[in-house]
């Protein structure tokens, strides 16, 4: 089932900020840190967009979210600052 409106604006939210963390850790060559951000984008756009992954080629479903981390990364280049370790 897909998410409703106000839901979608939060899962939005939510996508941009784990797309800018998965950005900066491929930056900082964190590898880790870059696969489960990926995972949990992953996950966030299947719960989104109700999708089935059994329900659609694997090649479609990564479309899909390419398609939508380029958008997000788009729409937060620029605006993530990073304050380094104390």
């Amino acid at each position: 089932m897909a998410a409703s409106a106000p839901q979608k604006q939060d899962c939005s939210k939510l996508f941009r900020l784990l797309s800018a963390a998965r950005e900066e850790a491929q930056k900082l060559k964190l590898a880790s840190v870059g696969h489960l951000t990926h995972m949990a984008i992953i996950q966030l756009v299947l719960d989104l967009d109700g999708i089935d992954p059994e329900m659609i080629p694997d090649r479609m479903l990564e479309n899909i979210v390419d398609n939508k981390m380029r958008m997000a990364q788009d729409a937060m280049r620029d605006n993530i600052v990073i304050y380094p370790g104390r």
